[in-house]
């Protein structure tokens, strides 16, 4: 089994880069699009351990949301909606790497609530697409979970 990492740039519906890797394996199964949480970016372990997925036949995509990490855009600027937005953005992105694979959306922390989100807005027709959702650590409480980043 062979595994290439390359670094790839896509648009968001704003027309702002976002940074992306991306683990290709020579015998993948499927393809995992991985959303860090927030104030994260795709550095930070949990998107580390995503590459482990490689090894194990899966194609991994992560990126930074826009306004995190090296991807374009101003951190002021972020929403939740637009994340969800670029959920899309990223998934649509992922089909067209890896044309006749299942693609599988993974969201972690707020990233997790950014991939719930996105399903107000995919179109139909990229829904049925959807192979699979994981969802690690999203917060249920958002009053609660707000007070992890932010202070009174």
């Amino acid at each position: 089994m062979s595994t290439s990492i390359e670094t790839l740039e896509f648009n968001n519906h704003e027309g702002e880069a976002l940074w992306s890797q991306f683990s290709r394996t020579d015998d993948a199964q499927g393809t995992l699009v991985f959303f860090h949480g927030f104030p994260g970016s795709s550095d930070y372990i949990v998107s580390q351990r995503m590459k482990d997925f490689s090894r194990n036949s899966y194609n991994v995509l992560r990126l930074d949301f826009s306004g995190s990490g090296r991807s374009k855009g101003k951190f002021e600027n972020k929403t939740m909606t637009k994340e969800a937005k670029e959920v899309i953005t990223a998934f649509e992105f992922a089909t067209k790497l890896t044309p006749n694979l299942p693609v599988s959306l993974v969201g972690h922390s707020t990233g997790a609530i950014d991939v719930a989100l996105s399903f107000s807005h995919f179109p139909s027709t990229l829904l049925e697409q959807i192979h699979s959702v994981i969802l690690l650590g999203g917060v249920s409480d958002l009053k609660k979970g707000i007070s992890y980043d932010f202070s009174e």
